[in-house]
C-alpha cells in the first residue's frame, strides 16, 4: 500500500494492515495496535499500523483536515480488504485509489458533563490508566 497525505507520498505500508481512525476510534482498534489514546476533542486522524514489518515504522497523527490516500501498487501481489469498523468487508484491485477525509458534516455529540473530564475518567474506569500502587 502506498500511504499519500496530502497528495504527497510518505510511504509504502509494510505491515499487516494500517488503521485510519478518528479520535472517537482511536481507544479501540487503535490503541489495540499500539496507537495513541487520542482525547476525542483533538481534531485529528490517527494512522496505525498493524503489525510493522519494520521496528520504525510507528503511529503518528495528522491534522483533521489532511486527505489521506491510499493506493494499490500495480504490482501488488495480495489485493487487501478494507474493513469499516471490523465490518463490510470490501476487497480491493491493483491501481485502486482511497481517499479519507474528514466530513464536512461532523456527527455532534451530547455529553453530560465537561468531554475532557469524562474521557479521562473513562480512562481511569476501564483502562485503570497509569494506576499503580504507592510505594513507601
Amino acid at each position: 500500500l502506498n500511504l499519500h497525505v496530502n497528495r504527497k507520498q510518505v510511504t509504502y505500508v509494510q505491515s499487516d494492515g494500517l488503521i485510519i481512525s478518528t479520535p472517537t476510534g482511536s481507544t479501540a482498534y487503535s490503541v489495540s495496535a499500539g496507537g495513541s489514546l487520542i482525547a476525542p476533542n483533538v481534531p485529528c486522524i490517527g494512522l496505525t499500523p498493524i503489525c510493522p514489518h519494520t521496528l520504525s515504522f510507528r503511529p503518528v497523527v495528522v491534522n483533521d483536515s489532511s486527505i489521506i490516500h491510499i493506493t494499490i501498487p500495480s504490482n501488488a501481489r495480495t489485493f487487501p480488504k478494507i474493513t469499516l469498523d471490523g465490518k463490510f468487508p470490501f476487497q480491493l484491485q491493483q491501481s485502486d485509489v482511497i481517499e479519507i477525509k474528514a466530513s464536512k458534516y461532523p456527527l455532534p455529540t451530547y455529553k453530560q458533563h465537561q468531554y475532557q473530564h469524562e474521557w479521562f475518567n473513562g480512562l481511569l474506569d476501564k483502562f485503570k490508566w497509569n494506576v499503580r500502587q504507592q510505594q513507601n
